[in-house]
């Protein structure tokens, strides 16, 4: 069987394409705001307490020998450094959590020429260095996140040395005083570098993805209830990555993350069932080892810095505005018009979300020619095909925009490619599809399968 050939919207630009009503798409924008400096590697949590994002830490190619501990904090329009008696030694790498019962910003660890092994914690005026009975072993890069239902901080992972050969898959939590290390029925692999966050809606901490080794990517996510960690989603939705963020975003009831994707920043989110490829308007550039944050009374996620490898760091600001982007829909229409040995049936193998492929399959045919007819609305009624030399009982149920024509043995796959184009929120694509039966004696002797409609959202 030949392979599969995508059909693209490419082909189709010239063609009106109806629409549900208008959605408005994630858009990203860059303030004019004083930038914090030149920063990747850094920590970054919103204080709700305040209202105030917080960074700390970080490195750069324009300081010697790289490496900072300046406080910074965005209060929605500016940056503004914040000046304390106290401080971190300058550091990358590091963690940051915010402790909503106690109002103090907890950071962990870090790298400085050496992994650090610190407790500090941060009031808005001043940073503490805490000396608990007990503490995780130095590292950097772990995932930190404050779990409000419980009142701890959960600490996962992280590399235990610079060279990123030793990672570990330990949880520690942190409960104002003292860590205690847990041990759990099941944990994910050895990671760093995840990105993690507190869901409120289901009361867990929710980690994904992260850098489990030389050559070795995690893409999965998982959820902490404070009793066992437990794998939600396995090798779907973003591409395996490291240093990617992950926010709750409470307007939209999701996670919300940002990976790197070429040539721009890919945004996508979790419902709670299936992740979302969410293209927006203008987006960043694509970057690593950047922090983003939720900021609830602007109702979008600020995201600071990044780099690009020893090419250059980054100093921007950027704010993406979720919007309100459509949901995707599928849905079976009519039937197939089955006969003796040949019974089509046209399934969805993949949803059909922009930025993605939208895969169908056509079983049930013997070996010959498949056909797929794509339209963008279905007819006003079924078209009966018998008049046309078609098997009785069959049925159009598309308006037919496109043909694709393949070899078939056995089942067949056909693959829309959607463009990363918010244009496309809520465009409806039908599909349908017709299998060759040589054991017919008719002028079309093609036996047709049930229809499929489906809203491209997100």
């Amino acid at each position: 069987m030949l392979p599969p050939r995508p059909v693209t919207f490419a082909l189709l630009a010239a063609l009106p394409l109806p629409r549900l009503a208008a959605q408005v798409p994630p858009a990203w924008s860059q303030p004019t705001a004083t930038a914090a400096g030149t920063s990747s590697l850094h920590g970054m949590v919103f204080d709700s307490g305040r209202n105030r994002v917080v960074m700390f830490g970080g490195w750069s190619m324009l300081y010697n020998p790289g490496f900072r501990n300046q406080t910074w904090e965005w209060d929605g329009s500016t940056w503004t450094q914040v000046v304390t008696a106290s401080a971190p030694s300058p550091r990358s790498h590091c963690m940051l959590a915010y402790d909503s019962a106690r109002g103090r910003v907890v950071l962990f660890g870090g790298y400085d020429s050496a992994t650090l092994g610190e407790t500090w914690e941060y009031d808005g005026s001043d940073w503490t260095l805490r000396t608990p009975a007990h503490a995780p072993t130095p590292r950097i890069s772990a995932g930190l996140a404050y779990d409000p239902s419980r009142g701890v901080t959960v600490l996962f992972g992280g590399e235990l040395d610079p060279s990123g050969q030793v990672v570990t898959d330990e949880t520690w939590e942190w409960n104002g005083s003292d860590w205690t290390q847990r041990t759990l029925p099941h944990t994910p692999s050895a990671r760093s570098d995840m990105g993690i966050c507190y869901d409120p809606l289901h009361q867990r901490v929710m980690m994904h993805s992260g850098y489990e080794g030389p050559l070795s990517l995690a893409r999965d996510l998982w959820s902490y209830d404070g009793a066992d960690w437990t794998l939600v989603s396995e090798g779907e939705g973003p591409p395996a990555t490291y240093n990617a963020g992950l926010v709750w975003h409470p307007g939209r009831q999701r996670l919300l993350t940002c990976v790197q994707e070429v040539p721009h920043l890919g945004t996508w989110s979790w419902d709670g069932a299936s992740w979302h490829h969410e293209c927006g308007v203008a987006a960043p550039t694509t970057r690593r080892v950047f922090q983003m944050a939720y900021e609830p009374a602007n109702d979008r996620v600020v995201v600071y810095g990044g780099d690009i490898g020893s090419a250059a760091t980054y100093s921007e600001t950027w704010l993406l505005g979720a919007g309100d982007p459509a949901p995707y829909s599928l849905q079976t229409v009519g039937t197939s018009c089955s006969v003796p040995g040949t019974s089509p049936l046209l399934q969805a193998t993949t949803p059909p979300m922009i930025g993605t492929n939208f895969e169908v399959q056509l079983s049930g045919g013997t070996s010959g020619l498949a056909v797929f007819v794509y339209g963008f609305s279905l007819l006003p009624a079924p078209q009966p095909l018998a008049p046309l030399g078609f098997p009785s009982g069959c049925s159009l149920y598309v308006s037919p925009e496109i043909l694709q024509v393949q070899l078939q043995a056995g089942v067949v796959t056909s693959i829309v490619a959607l463009p990363c184009d918010p244009l496309l929120y809520g465009v409806e694509l039908d599909v349908q599809g017709a299998v060759w039966d040589t054991s017919l004696s008719l002028p079309l002797p093609f036996v047709t399968s049930n229809g499929l409609q489906a809203t491209i959202g997100s």
